[in-house]
């Protein structure tokens, strides 16, 4: 996600590929481990949360340069931020919306593992 929406290639449907990334990979945690469910969903959640807005804080020029959005939105925050400007802003979200992602993708995978089970010669998780 990080690499698609430096170039643009989400087509301003961010939320609903967060969506689908999400359901894929609860289904993916649901299917491959027998419990802690919740706890294998916020680990991937707080890495895959966490490392977008790192990409786009490195590449920053490209992402406001190929996402309308972005740029109004860094244009909105640079006289709002007291200073920080929007690209070190970027950096300084990424452990907060990596905490967010791993809350959510932990109750989606959750809730996955309440109605998907993994084949019975799956390994226990760790």
């Amino acid at each position: 996600m990080g690499i698609a929406t430096i170039f643009g290639l989400t087509g301003g449907l961010e939320g609903l590929i967060w969506l689908v990334v999400g359901a894929i990979s609860a289904w993916l945690i649901a299917f491959n481990v027998t419990e802690k469910h919740f706890s294998h969903g916020f680990a991937v959640g707080l890495i895959g949360g966490g490392i977008v807005p790192i990409i786009q804080a490195f590449f920053f020029d490209a992402y406001v340069a190929h996402s309308s959005q972005a740029a109004e939105m860094a244009a909105q925050m640079e006289g709002a931020l007291g200073g920080i400007g929007a690209q070190t802003f970027t950096l300084i979200s990424a452990p907060f919306i990596g905490l967010f992602s791993g809350v959510v993708l932990g109750v989606f995978a959750a809730v996955a593992g309440k109605f998907i089970k993994p084949p019975k010669d799956a390994p226990p998780s760790t």
